[in-house]
């Protein structure tokens, strides 16, 4: 059965402007599906007719899959908006082509069109089709058109391409295994690093096939192992081999030089090399497509620099890029929400004197996180941490008293394991300030064992989205200039803490 999924990732490929000739009921359907997203039940119920069956519309579903393939396989689709993307596109759809004309016996066109296939291929690693297609060659040149030169040549080169998928398939197993653990897990065993070490021990060495797709996995296997440790330093150096096998020259290999020196970035802010991650990103901005996923991800890096420099009117300015754009991806709007929260912050604190940012609504921010306020030992803690500033920045002392048991209990659960003491330490540094009533002084006094521990423990970042986004020793600082030489009662009475937007 044709999932609702299907249909939608089918439906963004196509252009904006496309206008379907289908069948009535199919035109209707497509646009319908056009305009909104709709689960399966609410498409149905939208659709179809108090006479018509569920069986009638799932049958509608696959003709329109079926409709949306044909099409796509006739025109260029929308991703295709790279030299490299396009090529893909045109030789995937060419080897297809081959495979009808040689199943159908049309054998003169089919090897005509082989031979086209072939030379994309050879430039985009496409190993499969490579192997594929020469070995089809080998068998013509030897038993249809026998040319022995011609059939030891492609014998050959199926021969290497076997080498090379064989070699694929082995190292990326141990790439599955590594992105895997490094993805369920937020603390690594002795157990756990010694099958990483194995991991980059196994295929290192297949870097003599000099294969510029192998390298990108091995090169990926090897960083991966380093952050689980933390070792930005080798990190570095890993992203900067990868980066010298992927010449500027061939197009396919852009999103490989975008990928690590997207890796590089984190570890050079780890290690306080601030002004060196900020020209990383900027470079890596130029390998990627304006409003495609990687183009976001590097504009939240380069606003990440910004925020952890202090340059906050420059952060402010590349948000300002992003919000005229926008953004379909849902999950890195919610990233979004959070640095516009932030900005909102240090907009309403005076250091962003330039703007154009509305109203903001608290409680409004907080209901749009559904998937990261779940994560509770990552981009959580920024939520909850902009929550507290603005209430303070708004003197509603009051919800944060209310919510320090919780606050506490949440540390202590979530956030006592070393790669998130840091905000562990920073929880306590506020409950420490809650205790003393808010006061200025005595809340320097009561969390000055938190403030010497905070900076005598260095940052932790991994490759994905930042858990501390804004340094908490300037957040710290921020707080601290919230407060008064004055006690503020511990219960506060309603009106000091009723909502204000």
């Amino acid at each position: 059965m044709t999932g609702m999924l299907t249909l939608y990732e089918l439906l963004e490929l196509l252009p904006n402007n496309y206008e379907p000739t289908f069948s009535p009921q199919l035109n209707a359907l497509y646009r319908l599906l056009k305009a909104r997203k709709l689960s399966e039940k609410e498409a149905a119920a939208a659709f179809l007719q108090p006479h018509q069956s569920e069986k009638y519309f799932n049958k509608l579903k696959h003709k329109l899959r079926g409709q949306l393939i044909n099409y796509l396989m006739i025109h260029p689709v929308a991703w295709a908006d790279t030299k490299w993307k396009a090529r893909c596109d045109r030789c995937y759809k060419e080897f297809a082509a081959y495979k009808i004309l040689l199943a159908s016996s049309r054998r003169n066109a089919a090897i005509e069109l082989a031979k086209s296939v072939l030379s994309i291929a050879k430039k985009l690693d496409l190993f499969e089709l490579i192997f594929q297609v020469s070995r089809d060659l080998e068998y013509h040149y030897s038993a249809m058109l026998p040319s022995v030169s011609h059939a030891k040549r492609y014998a050959k080169l199926a021969d290497h391409q076997l080498e090379l998928i064989t070699a694929e398939h082995f190292i990326r197993r141990f790439y599955n295994q590594t992105t895997a653990l490094y993805n369920t897990k937020n603390s690594f065993t002795k157990l756990d690093i010694a099958h990483l070490n194995e991991a980059v021990t196994q295929t290192l060495p297949y870097l003599r096939l000099n294969s510029a797709k192998l390298n990108r996995l091995i090169y990926n296997i090897a960083v991966i192992r380093h952050y689980c440790e933390y070792n930005y330093t080798e990190i570095i150096r890993y992203c900067d081999d990868a980066l010298v096998t992927f010449t500027i020259d061939y197009p396919h290999y852009q999103t490989f030089r975008f990928a690590f020196l997207q890796k590089k970035v984190p570890a050079l802010i780890a290690l306080g090399r601030l002004g060196e991650a900020k020209d990383i990103a900027k470079t890596a901005t130029q390998f990627v497509v304006k409003g495609q996923f990687n183009w976001h991800v590097i504009l939240l890096q380069r606003i990440e620099v910004c925020l952890h420099e202090g340059h906050f009117q420059e952060a402010y300015d590349i948000y300002q890029a992003h919000h005229q754009q926008g953004c379909k991806y849902y999950i890195l709007s919610e990233y979004w929400r959070i640095i516009r929260a932030y900005l909102y912050f240090f907009i309403q604190a005076g250091h962003i004197t330039s703007y154009k940012i509305e109203r903001f609504n608290l409680g409004k921010f907080l209901n749009e996180m559904p998937i990261y306020a779940q994560d509770k030992a990552g981009i959580n803690i920024n939520i909850l941490l902009v929550q507290i500033l603005i209430e303070m920045q708004r003197e509603q002392f009051g919800r944060i008293i209310d919510r320090i048991e919780a606050l506490q209990a949440y540390a202590t659960k979530h956030l006592r394991r070393p790669e998130t003491m840091r905000a562990y330490l920073f929880i306590k540094m506020i409950i420490a300030m809650e205790k003393a009533s808010f006061h200025r002084v005595a809340t320097e006094r009561k969390a000055k064992r938190y403030v010497d521990q905070l900076a005598h423990t260095p940052l932790k970042v991994g490759q994905s989205m930042a858990v501390e986004l804004v340094p908490y020793d300037r957040l710290w600082a921020e707080m601290l200039d919230m407060l008064a030489n004055k006690f503020r009662a511990r219960k506060l009475n309603k009106s000091n803490s009723k909502r204000t937007n």
